[in-house]
């Protein structure tokens, strides 16, 4: 005989006390992440279908991720380029500078040898 149970008025109590038989006699809620009806094999079907599309846009997603880091790569790879482009510019036209101002020293140098050289004879 299941022992009887006053219902009190008192707010934080349940409506309706339940026995610990009752609750023990009760299936458990199933889990989000496991359906019931498993056994059913048309629904075994549908799990696999939504589990391989589910697959398919991780896949997707995954590339999109990688797609991503690989055009952040990319344009950190282009800017190294275009600052390493800019100063072998820079130091091409500083070179061709000092190139010139010693060629010029040069020609200056072999006039004033022809002088002395004319001033000698």
């Amino acid at each position: 005989m299941d022992p009887t149970y006053k219902f009190s008025a008192s707010p934080g109590t349940p409506l309706l006390p339940v026995s610990p038989e009752r609750v023990n006699r009760q299936p458990l809620p199933q889990s989000p992440s496991l359906p019931s009806g498993l056994h059913d094999p048309s629904k075994m079907a549908q799990l696999k279908e939504a589990s391989e599309v589910q697959s398919k846009v991780a896949q997707f997603n995954n590339l999109s991720k990688e797609a991503v880091q690989r055009r952040k790569d990319n344009e950190a790879a282009m800017r190294r380029a275009v600052l390493g482009r800019e100063e072998a510019e820079n130091e091409t036209k500083r070179l061709r500078d000092e190139y010139q101002g010693l060629r010029k020293e040069l020609e200056e140098g072999k006039v004033r040898e022809r002088k002395v050289a004319q001033r000698i004879e």
